[in-house]
């Protein structure tokens, strides 16, 4: 391997691990170099270690050296001893996955047939990647039974809008119609209101013997009266 292509492929260590995680970003990013500067040897094992367990190499190793320090415990250990020692055995275990993931990457580059042209393969990924919606985002496929069904929106689903407020009179013709039309609907409601308490009053029963009698005797009163006042102006007449 020519200098100038291993020092560019060790610089994009970094560059295809933070870019390559899937298969699939694999094949869309490194896919139209293959047969131009990849070979269909270098471009399948790419497609097989770029997402491949490497990538959680620290993590396994911050869990395996956790668990060892953990099991080193001894019943004289406080809880600060332990937890020291079980966060500096997390630490160590995680430097030593990482190291072990930078290891299988040079593995991986020392093992390619063309390193030339993935390196200019890769450069023309960068270059690519740089350009706005050149490259566009994987999408996910979804099956046809459990896909969400979309319905076009129509007139009728739309929201509608509030009405607008009448607006507010202007002149002073407006104003006095305004007045008006006040003092009318007021009138209205008052003649209402005294209709109404004309109805409340309560009215004198129409049956009843003794409310009867006292009626019948006034009323024979008045008449008595209404006679005496006829029989004296024919008596004034003659």
């Amino acid at each position: 391997m020519s200098s100038p292509s291993r020092q560019k492929l060790e610089r994009d260590l970094i560059f295809m691990a933070r870019t390559m995680r899937t298969r699939q970003n694999v094949e869309q990013l490194l896919g139209p170099e293959r047969h131009t500067n990849i070979t269909d040897r270098d471009y399948n094992r790419a497609l097989a270690f770029l997402p491949g367990p490497h990538r959680h190499y620290n993590t396994i190793g911050t869990v395996v050296g956790a668990v060892s320090g953990y099991s080193l415990r001894h019943r004289s250990w406080g809880a600060a001893r332990l937890g020291g020692v079980v966060f500096f055995s997390a630490l160590t275990g995680r430097a030593v996955g990482s190291a072990y993931a930078v290891f299988s990457f040079y593995r991986f580059l020392n093992g390619l047939e063309n390193p030339d042209g993935f390196a200019r393969a890769l450069e023309n990924v960068q270059h690519r990647l740089e350009q706005p919606g050149a490259i566009p985002a994987p999408q996910q496929s979804q099956d046809d039974s459990f896909s969400t069904p979309v319905y076009p929106e129509t007139a009728s689903s739309s929201p509608s809008s509030p009405a607008a407020p009448p607006a507010a009179p202007t002149s002073a013709w407006d104003r006095i119609r305004a007045a008006n039309a006040q003092q009318t609907q007021q009138s209205s409601w008052d003649a209402l209101r005294q209709s109404h308490e004309r109805s409340r009053v309560p009215r004198p029963p129409q049956d009843g013997s003794s409310d009867n009698r006292f009626y019948d005797s006034d009323r024979a009163a008045e008449q008595a009266k209404f006679d005496e006042l006829l029989e004296k102006e024919r008596n004034f007449g003659k």
